[in-house]
């Protein structure tokens, strides 16, 4: 066993812990847009985490300056094969507003409204593999989740993998913890990775 530990740049917002998954397609709501600024106390400052049924399990997290989002299980059935890699977004307002954007089924577009203004989504924004035999050997989506702690001043979760292959004789386990508090552009993350021989089921 080995721990990884590495500064990411990140955002997004957390949330409840789930065990089992319906692999039913989720219902998105009602789509408002343009969407309506919140009151003052919504445009507080704050770093929150959330999961988002409606997108197929996203993890959502975000603080003042950035936000963020992992796949859930139920998108591999909707969009595989899917990974575990992270999208980022930079932020031109400091209140939560990733979910709020997420909603609009506008996720990836700019647009002239406060929100959501870049989004990156390959390997190098923390997909995980092992390299063996020429060849990347990468993680799915997450399988399980706990929220640690939803702001306001810290938004922290915790997410397990399911083992994955590594050539025919190996098997990889992976956990994370994010953190990710008011004022910085980088959530932390650490990884902690497990491999035994033996066949992935």
């Amino acid at each position: 066993m080995f721990k990884q530990l590495l500064p990411v740049a990140l955002s997004g917002v957390l949330v409840v812990p789930s065990l089992v998954f319906a692999e039913v397609p989720p219902v998105m709501p009602p789509i408002v847009a343009p969407l309506p600024k919140p009151d003052a106390a919504g445009q507080k400052p704050r770093a929150t985490v959330m999961l988002a049924p409606y997108r197929y399990d996203d993890i959502l997290w975000e603080n003042d300056r950035t936000a963020h989002r992992i796949y859930g299980h139920a998108l591999e059935a909707a969009e595989p094969p899917s990974s575990s890699g992270i999208d980022a977004w930079g932020k031109n307002v400091r209140w939560p507003y990733m979910d709020r954007q997420l909603k609009t089924g506008k996720h990836t577009s700019i647009t002239g409204r406060p929100g959501l203004l870049r989004r990156q989504h390959q390997p190098g924004c923390r997909r995980s593999g092992l390299w063996q035999d020429n060849k990347l050997w990468e993680s799915r989506n997450w399988r399980s989740y706990e929220i640690l702690e939803n702001g306001p001043d810290v938004a922290a979760f915790k997410v397990d993998y399911a083992p994955w292959p590594v050539a025919v004789d190996r098997k990889v386990w992976e956990s994370r913890t994010f953190s990710l508090p008011l004022g910085t552009n980088f959530t932390r993350m650490v990884s902690t990775l497990k491999l035994r021989q033996g066949r992935a089921r």
